[in-house]
């Protein structure tokens, strides 16, 4: 039986199927499809063809994912409100 712990991993957008939908390569040269729940599709209007994205794997099915958008590092000075001058 599988369990249902799903990996994180990141991918490519190499083809954008219709909004919300994309076919993502991992790094190791697997294909899948890649979708994005209907409450973040707003959020995630700006993806296009080679952006890099962190997909939810389940292991039960390896051949689509929900995608999450990766988050960009932020500078440390300003993730604790300090001020700069």
């Amino acid at each position: 039986m599988c369990d249902d712990n799903p990996f994180e991993l990141e991918g490519l957008i190499v083809y954008v199927r219709q909004p919300g939908v994309y076919d993502l390569e991992l790094p190791n040269g697997h294909r899948l499809l890649g979708y994005v729940v209907r409450r973040d599709r707003d959020l995630v209007t700006d993806l296009r063809v080679g952006s890099r994205v962190k997909v939810e794997v389940s292991p039960c099915d390896l051949s689509k994912g929900r995608v999450r958008m990766k988050k960009e590092k932020q500078d440390e000075s300003q993730s604790f409100g300090e001020a700069t001058l």
